[in-house]
């Protein structure tokens, strides 16, 4: 039951669009309906188990940290003043959706059943790709129930005929989220195991990240590159990796000399070289709001450093009318500091960093490929959302936020079986 409510959520997740544009006899989102029910479900399943089941589940380190956040934002929730319909969201958005962290350990217990929740995850990922792709080649030709979310315009870009895709996520930026943490997933996973089922994930991943013509999610490739020279930190991988580089510069320049530089030249010429410089029209008024709205939620986070400006004043839950404190931020950590203040938000990345930790431990010593595809595709994951959550909200976007959580979740209830097996063989030898 649990494992069927778990693929109900991620299908109310990925195909979000479609329960949104396609079931419009209620006044309000259905499917965020849905996902929060979903959530209901899995803490109330949750507490029953941890009341009234004799052997009480073992809660890892993470899981503790986790708990005092979660406990410390209701305290935020109720001392807040701002409007309490955006406090109830709020909470929702940062506390609620994370709990899987701490839920899915306790209600999973069978290594089949974690194994069957990614394959279905990497399945509807492939799904919702190719339908963003077939969106990118044929916009013009579909219903606009297929082309935007309801209440959402299409993104482009002045003087071109380009539109970005968005996979019915809802805007460009949310879809490109969750098209990088499945590019990274995909090819660790692909690292790991081999299967080309990953490899054509990744090769659509790759197709749908380029179709969203995001400049930040052009660094993706760059960072899954460097990765596993930077989990296996030595002088041989160090040296090695600097020779596959620079061969591969100096391949590009010398076809590119022998061409009589058109290789660059073409290059220049193209929509995304002026998009990557900053030369685009549109690109240029994108990075000018970048730079006000970050310095405006600076000097927010500078005149209210304890509590911020008020839990679910920003993001998805901040409202528009009189008395919301909102302030447009465009950066995940911006707002978590905006949303709960500095004190709470050290605890918030204090947690992110010990699970990367946890991560990089695993990365190194476990010999289960699944364990290390997922360990690696968050570690790759993460250290794109560090620096990127000062630039962009692509971390808190719903789909991603839950996701991470599930996945990090699905680890630490792959640790608990493991140490239950371990302890059983122990018992039986005794």
């Amino acid at each position: 039951m649990i494992v069927i409510l778990i693929v109900l959520l991620m299908s109310f997740l990925v195909f979000f669009g479609l329960w949104t544009n396609f079931i419009t006899i209620f006044p309000f989102n259905f499917a965020t309906l849905l996902i929060d029910l979903s959530f209901i479900c899995l803490i109330i399943t949750t507490i029953h188990i941890w009341l009234f089941r004799k052997i009480k589940p073992k809660l890892h380190r993470i899981q503790i940290i986790y708990l005092a956040l979660f406990l410390f934002s209701i305290l935020i929730f109720v001392f807040n003043t701002n409007m309490f319909k955006e406090r109830i969201l709020g909470f929702r958005n940062i506390s609620v959706y994370s709990s899987l962290i701490f839920t899915v350990p306790i209600l999973i217990s069978s290594k089949k059943a974690i194994e069957y929740l990614l394959n279905i995850w990497f399945v509807f990922g492939f799904i919702i790709s190719v339908f963003a792709i077939i969106q990118g080649l044929f916009f013009d030709f579909l219903p606009q129930s297929l082309q935007v979310l309801k209440e959402e315009t299409a993104f482009s870009f002045y003087g071109t005929d380009l539109i970005r895709i968005n996979g019915l996520m809802g805007n460009t930026i949310v879809f490109t989220g969750f098209c990088i943490m499945y590019f990274f997933l995909s090819f660790t996973f692909f690292h790991e195991t081999r299967k080309k089922k990953y490899l054509l994930y990744g090769i659509v991943s790759v197709i749908t990240i380029f179709l969203t013509y995001s400049r930040i999610a052009y660094i993706a490739p760059f960072i899954l590159l460097f990765l596993q020279p930077i989990l296996q930190i030595s002088l041989k991988n160090i040296i090695k990796w600097c020779c596959y580089i620079l061969i591969f510069f100096l391949v590009i320049y010398l076809i590119n000399y022998s061409l009589d530089g058109y290789i660059v030249a073409s290059i220049k010429e193209t929509f995304i070289f002026s998009r990557l410089t900053g030369d685009d029209i549109s690109t240029q008024g994108s990075d000018d709001d970048h730079l006000f709205i970050t310095l405006a939620a600076i000097s927010a986070i500078i005149q209210n450093p304890l509590t911020g400006v008020g839990l679910g004043s920003q993001g998805e839950s901040s409202g528009a009318g009189l008395g919301s404190n909102a302030i447009t931020t465009d950066g995940s950590w911006f707002q978590l500091f905006l949303e709960l203040g500095i004190p709470l938000s050290i605890l918030f990345l204090f947690l992110m960093f010990s699970i990367l930790k946890l991560l990089i431990s695993l990365s190194r010593n476990s010999t289960i490929p699944l364990v290390k595809g997922l360990s690696n595709g968050l570690i790759g994951y993460i250290i794109f959302v560090l620096p990127a959550g000062f630039l962009d909200s692509i971390f808190t976007y719903r789909i991603t936020y839950i996701l991470f959580w599930f996945f990090v979740g699905c680890i630490i209830s792959y640790i608990n079986i493991e140490y239950r097996n371990h302890e059983q063989r122990d018992h039986t030898i005794i």
